[in-house]
């Protein structure tokens, strides 16, 4: 049984579509042909689908027809002549009196419903009747028949206003392919382009380092990043990346240069990370527990010469022309170096690249650029527009990751303190919880699997995740009460509710 329906009525004045390759008889009513043309080239322009099935319906007889658009179709009037060959031998359209109801099947208009939906199809099928031939003052009335639960009054609106335009554009341009045909009238246009033109706003033209050593200066003694039982102040970060970055430009490196990290998720990571920007050069994380093969291959895509490791991961980046740098030797400078590296840097630059998993064949590396992660900077004013009191961040994204950019500079360039979470915690809810607990974690960016993990955490990890105010998920934020546990039925609920965000 079809549920509860809804109607939107409206009327237009017919304009056939000149053809000479259509001949009518007498009493032939060549307007329903129009109109199933300009429904066939609705449903291409608003779903894509280049085979329209419709079914229409008459007082006299019911036939499935299908249209083929933009294959055997290009123009209006190609389009009408498919139309109206395919409705001749429909019984009753050529009375001019008779009411005609064109279906439009739910599997058709699926991509625009409020949710993708396996309902019934009689519960999704779009009406469109024809109610009369035409009236005394020469128009046709006609009403879309929907259902409120599957789709917008909004969106029905706009389809007979769409409906209509695309109908006179036909008339009056035969030849115009359809996928030319002028779906919008001025008033929509004007709308569109007025939304498109907004307040300018300047982000800035400051790199993500600029802003950290301005947060340096201002307070030099707050935590920057804690790890383990390891901590480091701002000054103390700015100074050790000072330390490697001119190392690094006494090597040659600048803008346009590619410097290597094979080091895991550590406070030493994000070190390299911030004195490779200092030099104006872009950095790539090559995880040293990544395979031979594929560390080989993102080397040589990168165009990789030189790379920072650890002296325990040497032996993993075994690569003919490839310059090793041991983090170690850093540790020997003890002496503070407070000057800010300088070089020619600017927004326009290549900030890092990430690499893509490979799953579809070989990993392609995607470049980011300074400008990028400028824009997101600016607009985190607006994040922690409350203040930053009481604010700890969590890492946990893979820095090889483009999130683990955000993860990184968003709470440092703003004086935030970064828990880095050692790298295989990720993997355990329970030992992550216990970490936002002990550090008081307030936001962090997490995968999809993890937050499930985190909703099936007992009593006692709702407690441990208390601390959470903000969690995101491929770039929604989701609100942290849905990691706490309550029944099986409210659990099952949420965990819904998780996988629809992302």
């Amino acid at each position: 049984m079809i549920s509860a329906r809804e109607s939107h009525y409206f009327t237009f004045v017919p304009r056939e579509i000149s053809s000479e390759g259509v001949k009518t008889t007498a009493g032939e009513n060549v307007s329903t042909a129009a109109i199933v043309t300009a429904i066939a080239a609705l449903v291409y322009r608003y779903t894509g689908c280049e085979n329209v099935k419709l079914n229409v319906k008459t007082a006299y007889s019911e036939a499935a027809i299908e249209i083929d658009v933009a294959r055997k179709a290009i123009t209006a009037d190609q389009l009408f002549k498919q139309s109206h060959l395919k409705l001749k031998d429909i019984s009753g359209l050529s009375a001019g009196t008779s009411d005609i109801t064109i279906e439009l099947p739910g599997a058709v208009m699926r991509p625009v419903m409020r949710s993708i939906n396996e309902s019934a199809d009689s519960e999704t099928t779009i009406l469109l009747q024809r109610e009369n031939a035409q009236t005394d003052k020469g128009r046709i009335d006609c009403k879309f028949v929907y259902s409120g639960k599957h789709y917008s009054g909004e969106l029905i609106q706009q389809m007979a206003r769409h409906f209509k335009n695309i109908l006179s554009d036909m008339a009056e341009r035969p030849n115009v392919e359809i996928k030319d045909i002028a779906m919008l009238d001025t008033q929509e246009i004007a709308a569109i382009l007025k939304r498109g033109m907004g307040e300018v706003v300047s982000t800035g033209k400051k790199c993500a380092h600029h802003l950290f050593e301005e947060q340096a200066a201002k307070n030099p003694d707050a935590t920057a990043l804690i790890c383990d039982e390891q901590k480091m102040s701002f000054a103390d970060l700015n100074s050790r990346a000072n330390v490697i970055g001119r190392y690094l430009q006494d090597l040659g490196v600048c803008s346009g240069t590619m410097v290597g990290v094979g080091i895991e998720r550590s406070i030493e990571a994000v070190v390299c990370i911030l004195a490779i920007f200092k030099t104006g050069a872009a950095y790539a994380i090559i995880d040293p527990e990544y395979p031979a093969a594929r560390i080989e291959e993102m080397l040589s895509d990168a165009h990789i010469s030189l790379l920072i490791t650890k002296s325990s991961s040497k032996s993993k980046f075994d690569s003919e022309g490839l310059r090793i740098i041991d983090y170690e030797q850093f540790l020997e400078y003890t002496k503070e170096d407070a000057v800010n590296v300088v070089s020619d840097v600017t927004v326009n630059d290549a900030a890092y690249i990430t690499f893509t998993s490979g799953s579809t064949g070989k990993p392609k590396g995607i470049i980011g650029m300074h400008l990028s992660v400028s824009t997101l900077l600016y607009y985190s004013q607006f994040f922690y527009k409350d203040g930053i009191s009481g604010k700890v961040s969590g890492l946990l994204s893979p820095l090889g990751f483009g999130a683990s950019v955000c993860g990184v500079f968003l709470p440092l360039c703003n004086g935030v303190p970064l828990v880095i979470i050692p790298n295989g915690e990720e993997k355990d809810p329970h030992k992550f919880a216990c970490r936002v607990y002990e550090h008081k974690i307030t936001s962090f960016i997490i995968t999809t699997a993890l937050a499930r993990q985190l909703c099936e955490l007992n009593d006692e990890g709702k407690k441990l995740l208390q601390p959470v105010k903000h969690a995101g998920i491929g770039g929604a934020e989701v609100k942290p009460e849905l990691f706490c546990k309550t029944d099986a039925s409210e659990r099952e609920r949420k965990n819904r509710s998780v996988g629809a965000v992302v």
